[in-house]
């Protein structure tokens, strides 16, 4: 099963996304699932990496990619707060509609409600 976590780590300033295992919907190599959900995690991680290369972050975003695993941490800069945790929410709908069609192979632990509180 695929597990995607999404977090902020409100002390640091940090967002996080997570996307790890495989979803075993089909034989290696040809899971269309796992295709689709390592598809939008590489497609998210690409996005942070390039506004990382834009200034937009207090540090270069942490990103690891790696078969079976993708790790994006980054601390935006308050004026990029908004657009940063937008791209990652729009990571988390299209993981979350894949876990919705997929709920057997995928799993969405989204970001916490009082992210909706976040007044930067």
């Amino acid at each position: 099963m695929v597990t995607a976590k999404f977090d902020y780590l409100k002390e640091e300033g940090t967002l996080v996304m997570r996307v790890s295992g495989h979803a075993g919907a089909g034989p290696k190599g040809f899971d269309l699932v796992c295709a689709g959900v390592s598809s939008i995690a590489v497609g998210i991680a690409q996005v942070i990496s390039d506004m990382g290369f834009e200034g937009k972050f207090r540090k270069k975003p942490n990103i690891t990619i790696r078969e079976g695993f993708v790790k994006v941490v980054v601390k935006p800069k308050d004026q990029f707060f908004a657009e940063t945790l937008h791209c990652l929410f729009v990571g988390e709908v299209q993981l979350g509609l894949m876990a919705q069609v997929h709920s057997q192979f995928v799993k969405l632990i989204p970001f916490d409600a009082s992210i909706a509180d976040v007044s930067k």
